[in-house]
């Protein structure tokens, strides 16, 4: 794990006089925030969770989007990705998708709050496509040298495995958590900054609790 000033570095290296929230450090002390994890990669609850299906991808390795990652590395988030889906479905009889803010190297208007690589996972809903799709021009995914890794963009893979991106989407901070809530019409707290909710953080540590991968 890398060490420096960005925070999922921080969770992932078990920095805990570097966390800022006391009760999450509790967590990564006893290890109970890493739900999944391969050579490259962990899966972790997020901040402010949508709901108890809410967890992130997030390398291990420092890359401000999922377009830098290469080689052996891609066909583990395809694994995780595949993982996720099935256990989740097996177990609440739900379909995740899946969403990235990936950030540029030169400036963000990917609607991202954090320049370290992680991918979105929640429960499908019906909205949540076609609303993105008012707010962004989406072209499906068939060549990952498309995204624009210098300006940002946004990825999105849909609950049949169809993944679309928009390059340079001009979105404002957490726009996409902001529209999950909105396609699900629940009036909750998307801006994690304000409350990262641990309450409901423990609600998705006992969601993924059997995912004995």
């Amino acid at each position: 794990m890398e060490k420096n000033n960005c925070n999922i570095c921080i969770e992932l290296a078990g920095d805990l006089e570097q966390i800022e929230y006391r009760d999450y450090g509790e967590l990564v002390k006893h290890g109970k925030n890493v739900l999944m994890e391969t050579r490259g990669f962990c899966v972790i609850p997020s901040f402010g969770p949508l709901d108890k299906s809410h967890v992130m991808i997030v390398p291990k390795k420092h890359v401000n989007s999922f377009a830098l990652i290469e080689g052996e590395l891609k066909g583990e988030v395809e694994f995780i990705i595949d993982a996720l889906s099935d256990y989740y479905l097996e177990r609440f009889k739900e379909r995740l998708f899946f969403f990235e803010s990936g950030a540029g190297s030169s400036c963000d208007h990917s609607g991202g709050c954090i320049v370290h690589a992680h991918i979105h996972c929640v429960a499908s809903t019906d909205r949540f496509e076609s609303l993105l799709s008012m707010e962004c021009s989406l072209t499906k995914v068939d060549d990952d040298t498309l995204f624009d890794t210098t300006h940002g963009y946004i990825w999105f893979r849909n609950e049949n495995g169809d993944a679309y991106y928009c390059n340079r989407p001009l979105l404002p901070s957490q726009f996409l958590r902001y529209l999950y809530l909105i396609s699900k019409n629940v009036n909750k707290r998307w801006n994690w900054r304000r409350d990262i909710n641990i309450k409901e953080i423990g609600s998705v540590i006992s969601a993924y609790s059997g995912l004995n991968i």
